[in-house]
């Protein structure tokens, strides 16, 4: 690779840094980078929490997923052993720049991940797929079976659920929103409340309905 090349593959790289026992990323994650380690070590950890191996300055990992094909997802788990710095090439740079610019570079790094995905236990991955499927799926039921729950208590309260763009969730009586009807103001005044208060000034004020709080307009 002459300096050109390197030149431009470098452009490619994001330095980045991990503090000891970071996890860099986890089994069954779909991958979306690979890394160089540059200093430092990396544990190797495979799906019964052990450490399998160490990945040292100058070797890669996280390559397989760079090959959806072959596996879109970590089959391991990459942990900080100590500080470590690497440089992280994204898969979309690997796609749209290292193939068309380095094609012998990408056919050894396919070659290099075909190798190690010959030593993965695909079945035990299949059975964790599976395992955390199942948990996320618990998970989101319950959540819907609260959201529900809680649906029908505001409806026995005549309070509206509203979504908005961002995804928060408002509550509100719409029936606080409709000015008071004539037969309420009749009965405030009757009760001794002015309904059109004025200001020094002699300009009707506006109401103050803080007194109503707890009320609901008819």
């Amino acid at each position: 690779m002459n300096l050109d090349a390197r030149a431009r593959m470098v452009e490619l790289l994001r330095p980045v840094r991990f503090k000891a026992n970071d996890v860099i990323f986890s089994e069954c994650d779909v991958g979306t980078e690979m890394f160089w380690v540059t200093d430092g070590v990396v544990d190797h950890v495979d799906l019964s929490g052990t450490v399998t191996a160490k990945i040292k300055v100058g070797e890669l990992f996280g390559e397989v997923c760079m090959f959806p094909a072959m596996l879109p997802v970590r089959y391991f788990k990459a942990r900080a052993r100590t500080d470590v710095e690497c440089l992280e090439l994204r898969k979309e740079d690997f796609e749209n720049f290292v193939k068309p610019w380095f094609p012998d570079l990408y056919q050894t790094i396919g070659d290099f991940a075909l190798e190690r995905l010959s030593y993965v236990d695909l079945d035990a991955l299949k059975k964790e797929l599976g395992h955390r499927s199942s948990t996320r799926c618990a998970i989101l039921e319950m959540q819907a079976g609260q959201y529900r729950v809680t649906q029908k208590r505001l409806k026995r309260t005549k309070t509206t659920i509203v979504s908005n763009k961002t995804g928060l969730i408002a509550s509100f009586n719409p029936g606080l929103l409709r000015p008071p009807s004539p037969a309420h103001l009749e009965a405030r005044q009757s009760a001794g409340f002015s309904s059109l208060p004025r200001s020094d000034s002699g300009r009707r004020a506006i109401p103050d309905f803080r007194d109503l709080q707890g009320e609901e307009f008819p």
